[in-house]
């Protein structure tokens, strides 16, 4: 899964969570958590002039 997550109000991070699922249950869950970065310069020639996910909500 992708997710955006804000503690306390801090900036949002992107999280990724890998899921192993035994039958209907979660076996293992390991999750990610990173600050964005823009691309490299070199990758200019791929990068979407809009922004392809809906922004952030609002921290409260």
């Amino acid at each position: 899964m992708e997710n955006l997550i804000s503690y306390d109000g801090a900036p949002w991070m992107y999280t990724v969570s890998l899921m192993e699922f035994r039958g209907d249950r979660v076996a293992h869950e390991r999750i990610y958590i990173m600050d964005g970065w823009d691309a490299a310069e070199w990758r200019t020639a791929w990068r979407a002039d809009a922004l392809v996910d809906p922004p952030p909500p609002p921290l409260a």
